[in-house]
């Protein structure tokens, strides 16, 4: 007779929840959920979008302001966006955006 505990963590629908589960027997069982509704969904968009925005600077040595580059911070968010849906059925992704808009010089 197996006993397993697994915490299992769900990061969709503007959430972070974590549940801790065991297995006994193929018997699934939830001893414990908690979740936080201040992480995950926009939260999560935006700090991914400002963190792929200054390695973007560091690379290119090139700004991009939210308030003026909407098209390369909206470029940014479609990638945030196409690897969330990626990391539901791939175990890692890697995505490669070209790019056709440069920010204006400061």
């Amino acid at each position: 007779m197996n006993t397993y505990k697994h915490p299992v963590s769900d990061l969709t629908g503007g959430t972070f929840d974590v549940s801790l589960l065991t297995v006994n027997n193929g018997v699934f069982e939830v001893l414990a959920t908690n979740g936080d509704t201040h992480l995950g969904g926009e939260d999560f968009d935006k700090r991914l979008v400002a963190h792929l925005a200054k390695a973007f600077e560091k690379k290119t040595g090139l700004k991009l302001d939210p308030a003026r580059d909407k098209s390369g911070i909206s470029r940014l968010r479609r990638e945030v966006d196409c690897v969330y849906v990626c990391t539901h059925t791939h175990t890692h992704t890697h995505t490669h955006t070209q790019v056709r808009y440069l920010p204006t010089a400061p």
